[in-house]
């Protein structure tokens, strides 16, 4: 973490967390000016994940870019997946309305539904290569250490299955392997 490794920027941040910067002036009292010295020349994605290979990608799996909004993430994992050498997997998602009568499906055209994501959800489009860390988002399996949050390296692509390798927690180092899944949202 930069804060470990640079005084100066950690001193700026906590004055930033207790809220004892000097606001900018102009028209909003809200914003506070970042001093050019502490912003990366090189872009966030090159500063942490720049020289990410197949051989290295065991010492980038506790570094992680944190984003305000999931558009935002989607972005630069796409970037960040850009990164690694290899052949990109496409998953899409089988979405369709779970109706008592099959009358409501009509409402709603998969091309429609494939556009939207509702909470809870992912996207209808997930990109993967191996060797891509990856962060389970549900809990699989809370007795053997699979909870969201748990991250995995991929080690093999199949149509309906992910082979994966946990890097954190209790369970690291353990192979898995995560079968297509059928999640249904409250909306």
């Amino acid at each position: 973490m930069r804060a470990r490794n640079d005084e100066e920027f950690a001193k700026w941040v906590l004055k930033l967390g207790n809220g004892d910067l000097n606001m900018t002036v102009d028209s909003r009292s809200d914003t506070v000016e970042i001093p050019s010295h502490f912003i990366s020349s090189n872009g966030v994605i090159n500063e942490i994940f720049g020289g990410i290979t197949e051989a290295t990608v065991q010492d980038y799996a506790n570094r992680a870019i944190l984003c305000p909004l999931n558009d935002d993430s989607f972005k630069i994992n796409s970037d960040v997946l850009q990164l690694l050498p290899g052949e990109e997997k496409v998953y899409k998602s089988a979405d369709t309305i779970d109706c008592a009568t099959g009358d409501d499906n009509s409402y709603y055209p998969v091309e429609y539904l494939n556009t939207i994501t509702p909470t809870g959800m992912p996207n209808h489009i997930m990109n993967l290569k191996v060797g891509a860390i990856v962060m389970l988002l549900r809990n699989l399996n809370t007795k053997r250490g699979l909870c969201n949050g748990t991250r995995l390296i991929i080690t093999k692509l199949q149509p309906n299955v992910i082979f994966a390798t946990v890097l954190t927690g209790r369970a690291a180092g353990e192979a898995l392997f995560i079968p297509r899944i059928t999640l249904t949202s409250s909306d």
